[in-house]
C-alpha cells in the first residue's frame, strides 16, 4: 500500500484465513521522508507523493507512481517473503529526477498497471496529460525514448 502524504509504501503479509498484518522491521515500511527512515523504515529515493502500485505478473516487481517527484519507482519483490527493496542506482527509478533512468512526460504520474503480457508497465502522469509506456526488460534491454525498468 501507498500513503501519499506520508511518502511511503507499506508492506502487509497474508494470514491463510485472509486477514493482513503490517511485515516487520525494515521489511515493513519504506519512506521517501529520511526524517522519518529509522531502524524501523527504510529510505528510499524518488518517491514523493507515492500514488499508484503495480504488482507484476510473477509477483518479481513492483512500481510506485510519485506524483510529486514525477517518477515511477521500482523495486525487486521476493515472491515468498514479499520483501520489497528499490533497485540500485538507475535501474531503481524512471523519470526526470537526477540519478533515475531519464523518462518522459512523468510529470504527476498517479496510476500504473502492467500490460497482460507483462512486457509494458503503462503510467498515467496528471500533470503531463499523458499515458507513458515503459518496457520491462532484463539488463539487455534496448533504450528508447519512452524508458526502461528492470
Amino acid at each position: 500500500a501507498t500513503s501519499l502524504f506520508s511518502a511511503s509504501l507499506t508492506s502487509f503479509s497474508r494470514s491463510s484465513s485472509g486477514g493482513i498484518t503490517q511485515k516487520t522491521d525494515l521489511a515493513g515500511c519504506s519512506v521517501n521522508r529520511a526524517p522519518l527512515a529509522s531502524s524501523t523504515c527504510r529510505y528510499v529515493r524518488h518517491m514523493s507523493q507515492p500514488e499508484g502500485l503495480v504488482v507484476a505478473p510473477g509477483g518479481r516487481n513492483v512500481y510506485v507512481t510519485a506524483f510529486k517527484t514525477g517518477a515511477v519507482t521500482v523495486y525487486d519483490r521476493d515472491p515468498k517473503s514479499g520483501v520489497v527493496l528499490q533497485k540500485r542506482g538507475a535501474a531503481g527509478c524512471v523519470g526526470a529526477p537526477a540519478g533515475c533512468t531519464k523518462g518522459r512526460a512523468l510529470a504527476g504520474a498517479s496510476s500504473a498497471d502492467v500490460s497482460p503480457d507483462g512486457r509494458f508497465v503503462y503510467v498515467t502522469a496528471f500533470d503531463s496529460n499523458a499515458v507513458v509506456v515503459l518496457e520491462r526488460c532484463s539488463s539487455k534491454c534496448r533504450p528508447h525514448s519512452g524508458g526502461a525498468l528492470g
